[in-house]
């Protein structure tokens, strides 16, 4: 028994060490995109399902873009408050030389793919508003923020 609850513990432990759930502040989230944007390559979201993630009520968002799907929405980040929208198709495959390699297929960007963001407080809840045009499209609450190692995270997302 002895044993059984050291392990336990051990797993609860490093579980917490390793993937450090906790709630994100505005503040966070904004330095967090900024700070992807500098640090160049592009900063993106990502988000599995391709272009019926969007249109789901709960979103995972894998922070940077980790390619853990085959399909996925990417949203790219241009500025800490604008997004541009993708949607991406890729398959593995081994050349000749054994080497494994993606491809890529994406949608191209469209007015309707270029959306500007606020990251707001509301009632208490951290929420990402997604506009096109000046027009309201959507909005998501932030449920969580999970850091993963030193340079991943996943944030949940909840349509409003």
């Amino acid at each position: 028994m002895r044993i059984l609850a050291t392990i336990i513990l051990i797993f609860i432990f490093s579980n917490r060490t390793f993937c450090q759930q906790k709630p994100i502040t505005k503040k966070e989230l904004k330095t967090l995109i900024k700070e992807g944007i500098a640090a160049g390559n592009g900063y993106s979201w990502e988000i599995c399902n391709g272009s019926t993630a969007v249109k789901k009520d709960t979103l995972i968002v894998k922070i940077p873009q980790v390619y853990d799907c085959a399909n996925f929405t990417g949203w790219h980040f241009e500025s800490y408050n604008k997004i541009w929208q993708t949607t991406t198709k890729r398959e593995l495959y081994t050349t000749t030389s054994g080497w494994r390699e993606y491809t890529f297929e994406s949608t191209p960007v469209t007015p309707t793919d270029i959306f500007n963001i606020k990251i707001l407080n509301i009632d208490s809840k951290l929420v990402i508003e997604r506009f096109n045009n000046g027009k309201l499209i959507d909005s998501f609450q932030v449920i969580s923020y999970t850091k993963e190692g030193y340079n991943n995270a996943t944030l949940l997302l909840v349509k409003q």
